[in-house]
């Protein structure tokens, strides 16, 4: 049954967060999960682009958001490498380390020749060589990693995969996420420090809101190292997100989906990413499609899986929900015509994580538990990539029961947003003027509340 079009569905926050941004305020970011017909996803400086919103009637009046500041510059960083030896009695023996920290072969023409273990199972590696070194005589070995942790013995996966509607960590061990959005494309300046904040209240991951330069400045692919670097340096895996697109063919602002599949093909950006699949998840567009373009929802993410996948892209690939990401018309929830299989399906790693945005659609506890239970019961894996406790005045979401029901079915979830909401989505900031200090309301739940992130966050093991 799909849910009635609502003017109540009102989302508006990455305008709120742009608005901030320009006027120097401290709190106003983008709350760009919305539902309703007037939705807003608002940018930093304030002014209003459509958000996620699910829609009560069509012809909802859009307004710009402006260009908020701009990213920094970064610098690179690099992973350490491991070595293990393995024992012989006699003769001899050449081991091979594997790729990347596999499990390396057992000695041949010698007698007694033990098998050597390579580093970490991690094949991402950007120092050393990423195959490792031939043994010597006594059966030494050595393999390079990319820093991903000591693993299981036989797993070689590159990064963050799924299996079922579970996701696992470059070490083939299971990875829950509980973390908070980040407005790095509004509020530059805040985004090293909020890293560092959120991963002292427990938090495992942040979803960073990034720019192509579509509606607000670009980040370069050195901006993006730096960030990348931050996140590791606190232990953080980081989801990667663009936000030009926002509402697509409602917001007449938004670019293009096709845009944000150039940014991650690009050479500046595919430099930045490449090697750090063990850390990113790559979250192709955010809310890509208002409440009018729904249709092309399932056709363009299953082409550009395809596209990021030739590219070279070997990350977990995360694709955001229609309808401004809250999927009020059910298409991926119900898996309609086979949409989100189909994207699945397209990808040849078979490596895609689906994303619901969860605002005033999700005012009731059995609307959050009917949609987690149904979506999970295609076979298919989900995160709750965006969420708060309420969308504004008067719109209550059920947040209590969000973070209760993907902790019993092990889903991610990540709150929307560190700090930076202007107008009346104040209520959606975790922290007020960006100081974890002084937690709002909201961000008292989120990180110290029943199933909140102090209380059920592990951190990756990939940083072990």
């Amino acid at each position: 049954m799909r849910l009635p079009r609502l003017d109540s569905l009102t989302h508006c926050l990455s305008c709120s967060l742009i608005l901030t941004a320009l006027l120097g305020c401290s709190g106003s970011a983008d709350s760009d999960d919305a539902t309703g017909t007037d939705g807003t996803d608002s940018g930093p400086s304030g002014t209003t682009s459509p958000g996620n919103t699910a829609a009560t009637s069509a012809g909802v009046t859009n307004t710009t958001a402006s260009a908020g500041p701009s990213g920094f510059t970064a610098s690179t960083t690099t992973s350490g490498s491991q070595v293990t030896s393995g024992g012989v009695t006699s003769g001899n023996v050449t081991s091979s380390g594997g790729p990347s920290g596999t499990t390396g072969s057992d000695g041949g023409n010698g007698s007694g020749g033990g098998s050597s273990t390579g580093g970490p199972s991690n094949s991402v590696g950007t120092t050393g060589d990423p195959f490792g070194s031939t043994g010597d005589t006594v059966g030494t070995t050595t393999a390079s990693s990319g820093g991903g942790g000591t693993g299981n013995t036989g797993c070689d996966a590159v990064g963050f995969y799924v299996e079922g509607t579970s996701v696992y960590d470059v070490n083939c061990n299971e990875f829950v996420m509980r973390g908070v959005n980040v407005p790095h494309a509004w509020f530059s300046s805040n985004t090293q420090g909020a890293f560092s904040d959120a991963a002292s209240v427990g938090a495992n991951t942040v979803r960073v809101v990034l720019a192509t330069g579509g509606q607000w400045s670009r980040t370069s692919g050195s901006t993006l190292s730096q960030i990348i670097s931050w996140a590791k340096d606190n232990r953080l895996v980081a989801m990667l997100e663009v936000h030009d697109s926002t509402g697509f063919g409602e917001s007449a602002a938004a670019v293009h989906p096709d845009d944000a599949v150039n940014y991650w093909t690009s050479s500046e950006v595919l430099g930045a990413i490449t090697g750090q699949e063990a850390y990113v998840m790559i979250n192709i567009a955010n809310e890509p499609f208002g409440n009018t373009e729904s249709t092309q929802w399932s056709s363009f993410h299953q082409e550009a899986v395809q596209t990021l996948r030739a590219a070279g892209l070997k990350h977990l690939l995360v694709v955001d929900a229609p309808n401004w990401g809250q999927d009020w018309e059910e298409i991926m929830r119900n898996d309609e015509d086979s949409a989100a299989t189909n994207v699945f399906n397209a990808d040849p790693d078979r490596n895609v994580l689906f994303s619901v945005h969860m605002y005033d659609v999700y005012g009731s506890a059995s609307a959050v538990t009917g949609y987690i239970d149904t979506f999970l019961g295609h076979g298919l894996p989900l995160v709750v990539g965006e969420f708060a406790a309420d969308h504004g005045a008067g719109k209550n979401v059920e947040e209590a029961a969000i973070m209760s029901k993907a902790e019993s079915s092990r889903i991610g979830y990540i709150g929307w947003s560190w700090s930076g909401n202007g107008g009346d989505l104040g209520s959606l900031d975790i922290t007020q003027n960006f100081n974890v200090s002084s937690l709002t309301d909201w961000g008292s739940t989120i990180i110290h509340g029943t199933s909140g992130i102090m209380e059920t966050a592990q951190t990756c093991s990939c940083f072990d």
